[in-house]
């Protein structure tokens, strides 16, 4: 069993007070993209997240938009939900909320303890037909 550094710990406690609060806000500038599937081959479910920057200030509302298609690019209705990675494991799950026509806005919220530490984003989306994807952003929050 890999054993994460006593920080994990306190961050594990102080991620719990990460929060997703469902919107229409926008207004994003960068973009990372990948994708991933249940199966070896292409994936059947293309993920792509935008935001601002990859540096959220602590107590402030950081927009983040959700896109998926399918492989053919037709765009997926879906549910999105989020984990909070600190050294390749999980310190915190967050439900996100409906995909409709490809395209999720919502705004995440970090505490002032997540300050300095980089975390990883996992953005989920498991799309009406069932099928998975999901894509990876790493974030440090900033005062």
């Amino acid at each position: 069993m890999r054993t994460l550094p006593k920080a994990a710990g306190a961050l594990a406690a102080l991620a719990l007070g990460l929060t997703a609060c469902g919107s229409s806000h926008s207004g994003s500038t960068s973009s990372v993209t990948s994708a991933s599937s249940t199966s070896r081959s292409a994936p059947s479910l293309v993920v792509s997240v935008s935001t601002p920057s990859s540096e959220p200030v602590a107590g402030g509302f950081w927009p983040i938009t959700v896109r998926a298609h399918s492989a053919s690019g037709a765009p997926v209705d879906g549910t999105v939900s989020y984990a909070f990675l600190f050294g390749g494991s999980v310190v915190a799950r967050r439900p996100g909320g409906h995909m409709s026509g490809g395209v999720y806005h919502d705004r995440l919220e970090f505490t002032a303890q997540s300050v300095g530490y980089p975390l990883t984003l996992q953005v989920n989306v498991l799309a009406g037909n069932g099928e998975r994807g999901s894509t990876e952003r790493a974030v440090t929050t900033r005062r």
